[in-house]
């Protein structure tokens, strides 16, 4: 799907401390191109700050197995 794509290709680098605080912030990457929307947004529940908020792995297992079943 990425073809092994740098997610955030487009990111100004200054330094880790600087990346960690966009991180923090909420700086997630875009969604590319040929990435299927339900998989994005799927992906984007996994970077939530609160470890609680995540969705647990046997969901993304059966969500996944959805996707793939389509």
């Amino acid at each position: 799907m990425s073809g092994g794509d740098s997610p955030y290709k487009s990111y100004k680098w200054h330094g880790e401390q600087r990346f960690i605080w966009e991180l923090k912030r909420g700086m997630r990457p875009n969604q590319i191109a040929g990435c299927p929307t339900v998989l994005y947004k799927t992906m984007s529940l996994c970077w939530t700050i609160m470890p609680s908020e995540r969705p647990k792995f046997s969901t993304l297992r059966e969500g996944f197995n959805e996707m793939l079943n389509r």
